[in-house]
C-alpha cells in the first residue's frame, strides 16, 4: 500500500523582526488507506540560501508511533523537506518539497506557501487557543509488493521443490535476481516496484520434470488503493493477489510437466540362444555401464545366479536419446536389452 507522511512543522520564528510565528515540527508517518504508521523513515530538513544553497540541516526518523520532531525553523526562511531513507517494504520518495513561511506583522498569523514539490492535498496552518501552530503537510510513498512463486505438478496439486528461477526487471540486478522453490514448493522474493513489468524465466528443472520454457510477464499496479496483478504473457496455473501486513503479495502458480518413466529390464544370454530352437542360456556375471545424456551413469551389476533380469526405472527421454543400449527383441510383453 502507498503510505502517507503527515509533516507537522512547529517553532518557525521571525528572524526580520515583528511577531514570532512559534509552532513546532512534527512529521508522522502513514500508510495509504489504512491509517497505519510507519517507523523507520528517515527525513532531513535544510534551510536554504537566496542562491539556494544549504545553510543548515536536520535530520530524523520516524519513531515507533511514526512521528519525527524538530524545532527552531525560522519564516521568511526557505526550506527544503526530502525523504533520504525509507522502510525496505517502501519506495523512496525523491520529490522535494520547498515551502517558505510568512508571518503578518500586525495580526502574528502564520501562512505558509509551497515552492515546489507534490503534496497530498493543500498544506494545512492550525493554531488552537494557548498552542503553538502546526504545519501539516501530507506527501505519499509507494509501497513494494512481495511475489510468491508456487510451483506444482502438471495435473494435479502436488507441490514441486528444486525448480530454479529467473526473475528480471526494476530494481533488480541486471542478471536477474535466482530463485529456487523450496520444500513447500515457493519460492519468495520481495521489493518489486509497482507499475513496472517483470519477467520469470525457469532456468532449471527439478529432476524428473520437463523444462518449462515459458516466459511469464507480470505487472502490479495501483488502482486507486486496489492492486491488482497483469500478466502480460505466459501461462500460469492460477494467479491472485492479497495484503500480508497490508503489503501486496502477487502470487503465481506454475506447473512442470513430469516426464514419464518405464523399468529398463536387461537380459544377458549367451550368443546363439533365446531362439525358438534354442532356450535361452543366462550369463551370469556380466556388468554394463549406463550413460544418460552421453555421461556415465550407473553400473548394472548381473551377478546374481537366480536373478538374472535386472529392472532399473529412470526418465524414459534420457534413456530414449541413449545410443549405447539397443533393442533386440521382445519375449512374453518385456523388452529385451544388451550391448551394442
Amino acid at each position: 500500500c502507498n503510505r502517507n507522511c503527515n509533516l507537522h512543522i512547529c517553532n518557525i520564528k521571525s528572524n526580520i523582526g515583528g511577531n514570532n510565528g512559534i509552532c513546532g515540527f512534527l512529521s508522522t508517518k502513514y500508510q495509504k488507506n489504512v491509517n497505519k504508521l510507519i517507523s523507520g523513515a528517515t527525513y532531513r530538513v535544510s534551510r536554504l540560501d537566496n542562491q539556494g544553497q544549504i545553510l543548515e540541516s536536520q535530520t530524523a526518523k520516524t519513531d515507533s508511533s511514526g512521528q519525527i520532531r524538530m524545532t527552531n525553523l525560522y519564516a521568511e526562511n526557505v526550506y527544503e523537506i526530502s525523504e533520504i531513507q525509507t522502510p525496505e517494504d517502501y519506495e523512496l520518495n525523491d520529490d522535494i518539497i520547498k515551502i517558505i513561511g510568512h508571518v503578518n506583522r500586525q495580526t502574528g498569523e502564520l501562512t505558509i506557501e509551497k515552492l515546489d514539490g507534490t503534496t497530498k492535498g493543500e498544506i494545512q496552518v492550525t493554531r488552537n487557543t494557548g498552542e503553538d501552530y502546526k504545519v501539516k503537510i501530507s506527501v505519499e510513498d509507494e509501497a513494494r509488493a512481495r511475489l510468491k512463486l508456487v510451483k506444482y505438478e502438471q495435473g494435479n496439486n502436488n507441490k514441486v521443490a528444486g525448480a530454479k528461477y529467473t526473475i528480471t526487471g526494476s530494481g533488480l540486478p541486471d542478471t536477474g535476481k535466482n530463485l529456487r522453490t523450496n520444500n513447500n514448493g515457493e519460492a519468495n522474493l520481495s521489493g518489486l516496484q509497482i507499475g513496472e513489468e517483470y519477467t520469470i524465466q525457469e532456468t532449471v528443472a527439478p529432476e524428473g520434470y520437463y523444462l518449462n520454457t515459458d516466459t511469464i510477464k507480470f505487472t502490479i499496479n495501483n488502482n486507486n488503493g486496489t492492486y491488482e496483478l497483469n500478466v502480460i504473457s505466459g501461462s500460469t496455473k492460477s494467479t491472485s493477489i492479497t495484503q500480508e501486513n497490508d503489503l501486496p503479495v502477487a502470487s503465481i502458480e506454475v506447473e512442470d510437466e513430469k516426464i514419464p518413466t518405464y523399468d529398463l529390464v536387461i537380459n544377458k544370454i549367451e550368443k546363439g540362444t533365446g531362439t525358438q530352437e534354442i532356450a535361452a542360456v543366462p550369463v551370469v556375471g556380466a556388468k554394463f555401464k549406463l550413460y544418460k545424456d552421453n555421461k556415465y551413469y550407473i553400473m548394472i551389476n548381473l551377478s546374481v545366479p537366480e536373478a538374472d533380469i535386472f529392472g532399473y526405472s529412470s526418465s524414459y527421454p534420457s534413456w530414449r536419446r541413449e545410443s549405447y543400449i539397443t533393442c533386440i527383441a521382445s519375449c512374453d510383453g518385456e523388452l529385451r536389452w544388451s550391448l551394442s
